[in-house]
């Protein structure tokens, strides 16, 4: 497309100039002059109704997304080794600067996120990050994960929890392997908390651990650049009745979003005045951690935090890859 619009281009310019000298050729030299402004002014608005008209109207010019098509997985992903068996490229989004991609089997849909941008991190960490799926059509459904949980949910007690140490990195202090390191196995042991919102099963939030016994699995891991990385496994029943109607070239389609709270203000709802914050360490343990011996936190106040905006990344259609890929 992009050949022939700037031929058009061209021969819009061209026409332009074959009109002027026409002009100077029949009338006398005193009228030229005093209507060839106007043809050049005639010439540029014409040229920026021109451009506006096809920026407007083509994607490929305009920037307009396209349908978001899954690449086919494979193999299989476990949870926890996104980086090293990854099937596509992350794509970036420029409005967040977030890497994003999904990709999907025959059983499974795979999400990841990742940013190595420290305050980026610190607001995904203290606020909590929504990843919604809503499959159109008749059979359609909205599918709501939200993980990490908001900090200042997690310290009111209300799911009573013992939040994984925040760690914060500058410039003049990075974080070490042993901080990495138990920050990772923190989530690996599956007992983090998430919240599923699942429009064809219930009305209301369901509260679960963060690896299940279906396959469904959720993560977030540093890794060895630096990067945050936010991992996701979930069975495609759970969110498609038929996911066979959302193949490329089936007609269905669905849309995703990644959703990252503003943030309002330092230390967030748990700094404000009156307002006294347990550290992790502190927080008492219930049922479900004496049962399973999960370890405590550590002692660390939450981190000053700017105020920023909500971060969000949306494809309004996407499909799923058949694993037969399709010619285009």
């Amino acid at each position: 497309m992009s050949i022939y619009f700037f031929g058009f281009v061209g021969e819009f310019t061209t026409s332009v100039y074959e009109i002027r000298s026409f002009v100077e050729y029949v009338l006398p030299p005193n009228k030229a002059t005093s209507i060839l402004p106007k043809i050049t002014v005639m010439r540029y608005w014409i040229f920026l109704l021109t451009i506006t008209l096809l920026l407007g109207i083509h994607p490929e010019v305009s920037g307009q997304k396209q349908t978001y098509i899954c690449s086919w997985q494979k193999p299989p992903l476990t949870i926890g080794s996104f980086e090293r068996c990854w099937q596509s490229a992350l794509l970036m989004d420029l409005n967040t600067g977030l890497y994003y991609g999904v990709t999907n089997d025959g059983e499974f849909l795979y999400v990841a996120l990742k940013t190595d941008n420290e305050p980026t991190i610190q607001q995904i960490l203290a606020n909590g990050l929504t990843f919604t799926i809503e499959a159109k059509g008749k059979s359609g459904n909205k599918w709501t994960l939200g993980f990490p949980l908001p900090r200042q949910e997690m310290f009111s007690g209300h799911y009573n929890r013992h939040f994984p140490k925040i760690l914060v990195s500058t410039n003049s202090r990075k974080r070490n392997v042993e901080e990495i390191g138990h920050f990772n196995n923190t989530y690996l042991l599956g007992l983090e908390m998430v919240e599923i919102t699942d429009k064809k099963k219930q009305k209301e939030p369901v509260i679960g651990y963060n690896l299940q016994s279906d396959g469904f699995g959720v993560i977030l891991k540093i890794d060895t650049t630096g990067n945050l990385c936010y991992e996701v496994k979930i069975p495609l029943i759970r969110v498609f009745a038929d996911p066979k109607r959302y193949l490329v070239g089936a007609g269905q389609f669905f849309s995703f979003e990644f959703l990252v709270a503003a943030v309002t203000g330092p230390g967030q709802e748990a700094n404000r005045p009156g307002r006294q914050m347990m550290p992790p360490g502190e927080q008492p343990m219930n049922q479900m951690d004496r049962q399973h011996k999960r370890p405590t936190g550590n002692n660390q106040e939450l981190p000053e935090v700017s105020t920023r905006k909500e971060l969000k990344i949306k494809a309004k259609k996407a499909m799923l890859s058949p694993e037969t890929p399709i010619n285009e």
